[in-house]
């Protein structure tokens, strides 16, 4: 009898540590979407603009920071092209502090965190293209971007602007692990 209380106890115990280790969660909104007004051709009117929340990549582990140089290859983040050199400049990449957009350096992050990942490949062998500046077809930029993290598993919540490639986009959520120097998507979706 007594050992069948122990392990009810025991159990008990696990049960409320796994609720109290949830709220050590780590959240990191690293693009959100805000209204601002700007002035384009001599019109000044509200838009919705993605903005860059530098504080909380500025707190990010070289493990998340890989993971964000990966989704900064996925889709666009303000991104302009650089007239003097004809590089493409997007906000993310940038804050990573992985220079322009298909660097060397930004390649380099996704290929040693992402070594048997074949979207990774992609994003590689397309020098992380997210499309043209400023293109009238829609929106590849994020609306928003945030991880979640709860020990090794992190859940990567993200969606697009207006449109992906042409069609309306929808809420992403993306859960990985990190082991190592090596990141694992455990399920990609919608």
């Amino acid at each position: 009898m007594n050992k069948i209380i122990l392990i009810v106890l025991l159990c008990l115990q696990n049960i409320s540590f796994g609720q109290v280790s949830k709220s050590f969660e780590k959240k990191y909104l690293l693009i959100n979407t805000v209204r601002k007004r700007e002035e384009i051709s001599g019109k000044s009117k509200l838009y919705n603009v993605s903005v860059i929340n530098q504080k909380d990549i500025d707190k990010l582990t070289k493990p998340l920071k890989a993971l964000a140089a990966y989704y900064s290859g996925l889709a666009a983040s303000e991104c302009i092209t650089n007239d003097s050199t004809n590089n493409v400049i997007c906000e993310l990449t940038t804050a990573l502090g992985l220079d322009y957009q298909g660097s060397d350096a930004q390649m380099a992050v996704i290929r040693k965190w992402f070594r048997n990942d074949k979207t990774a490949k992609e994003i590689i062998e397309n020098k992380c293209y997210v499309g043209n500046p400023g293109s009238s077809s829609g929106s590849n930029d994020y609306s928003y971007l945030c991880f979640a993290v709860l020990q090794d598993t992190v859940t990567v919540t993200y969606k697009f602007g207006l449109f992906y490639h042409g069609k309306p986009t929808k809420n992403h959520k993306d859960i990985v692990t990190i082991k190592g120097d090596k990141i694992t998507f455990v399920k990609h979706g919608g």
